[in-house]
């Protein structure tokens, strides 16, 4: 589990996508298969949700990045997050 303050959600895609060719990187290297799926919940402003809702919104991302293929990113944020990178 990785908590960010203030995270710009293009900027976490994108070191998120640089982690899962590192962990594909490694297993190729030691000739196995290793993929990485990643699941992100969010919230704007400055009421935050419970903390275990905001985990229960992250795991169903993870689980629907695994349920869509497996070695994925899948989003659970409001509509409102900025994108801005």
């Amino acid at each position: 589990m990785l908590l960010q303050k203030d995270a710009v959600i293009a900027k976490l895609t994108s070191d998120l996508e640089s982690h899962k060719k590192q962990i594909d990187t490694l297993g190729k290297r030691e000739g196995i298969g290793i993929t990485a799926s990643f699941g992100i919940a969010g919230f704007c402003g400055t009421a935050a949700p419970d903390f275990s809702q905001l985990v229960s919104q992250a795991d169903t991302a993870l689980y629907r990045a695994k349920h869509l293929g497996r070695n994925r990113i899948e989003m659970d944020l409001p509509a409102s997050a900025p994108l801005r990178a």
